[in-house]
């Protein structure tokens, strides 16, 4: 691309002459292709620019993304890899929806907070592939709304903050650290929490229906203490992880958690027919009240409240 304000379909705005077909890679470094129109090209390698418009961009073979911008109301389909790579943010604006139905890579950042992937209000990332993320330093997904129908790895030694609204049908894995919810959404998939790892929702409001959660790692509800905390509603679901409440409100159906479990802090609240049950052990600590409301029932086997810091704390 030549770096212009242009329509991609346009031959004279590519070197050499295009617009490229299914057999081409484009390269994108600057300006503004406008594609307003459907086209499909074989791989697309962007270091910059926006790609804006209407019609469906559809990249049937491995493409590279290292910075840049998709906006407008169209599609962008990658149907091969995609490398989303180095330091430089990646944005996704004006309503633009992103398909990645291949394998994803999101690594390569070179301190934390670089490497980011912003969406706006009205943008979207769908993957119905297999999503990896492996940056060396903490990142971030803001805004918009991520819907993984199928795998998403967090595989780096690193806090990974989800500040979108995560929608879950398929399966997360966090094999390392933390994975951070900011923003809420719906799960029916099953979240696999590797030891030492964690998947921590600290703001937003969460929804998990019929979850499963596995593994030796620890799903936790928490707290800023802002006034922006999380509402997490669990409604039933497998739930073998250790299970740490330090904040915030869990609510919801029917609750079994049958690994070891900590309450440090927070609300469980719910109606008289709802419970919580914590068939495997049960630890109440910390200086901080928790609470119980709404009427419900909460069962649990071998429990110890211990870990006061003065008279009448850890109420």
């Amino acid at each position: 691309w030549n770096n212009v304000n242009a329509d991609w379909t346009v031959g004279t705005n590519w070197t050499p002459g295009g617009p490229p077909g299914t057999g081409d890679v484009a390269v994108v470094n600057g300006g503004n292709p406008q594609l307003n129109s459907d086209t499909t090209i074989l791989g697309l390698n962007q270091g910059g620019g926006t790609i804006s418009g209407t019609g469906t961009l559809t990249v049937t073979g491995p493409s590279i993304w290292t910075t840049g911008a998709h906006s407008g109301t169209g599609t962008t389909q990658f149907d091969g890899t995609l490398a989303m790579s180095g330091a430089s943010g990646k944005q996704l604006s004006t309503g633009r929806i992103v398909n990645a139905g291949s394998t994803t890579t999101w690594s390569g950042n070179t301190a934390a907070g670089n490497n980011t992937i912003t969406l706006a209000a009205t943008s979207t990332f769908n993957n119905s592939g297999t999503f990896t993320e492996s940056n060396g330093f903490a990142s971030t997904i803001s805004g918009g709304t991520f819907n993984n129908s199928s795998t998403f790895n967090k595989q780096s030694a690193t806090t990974t903050t989800i500040s979108t609204v995560f929608n879950n049908t398929g399966t997360v894995n966090v094999d390392a650290r933390l994975r951070l919810m900011q923003s809420g959404g719906t799960s029916t998939g099953p979240f696999a929490i590797d030891a030492g790892a964690k998947l921590e929702m600290r703001n937003g409001t969460h929804v998990l229906n019929n979850v499963t959660t596995s593994g030796d790692g620890t799903l936790e509800i928490s707290t800023e203490n802002v006034g922006a905390d999380a509402l997490v509603t669990i409604n039933g679901g497998t739930l073998n992880s250790a299970f740490l409440m330090s904040g915030s409100d869990l609510n919801g159906t029917d609750q079994v958690f049958t690994g070891p479990a900590t309450w440090t802090g927070g609300n469980i609240t719910g109606l008289t027919t709802q419970s919580t049950t914590f068939s495997g052990s049960l630890t109440i600590s910390g200086a901080l009240t928790k609470t119980l409301t709404g009427g419900r029932d909460m069962n649990a086997g071998n429990t110890t409240w211990t870990g006061n810091t003065g008279n009448g704390n850890n109420a």
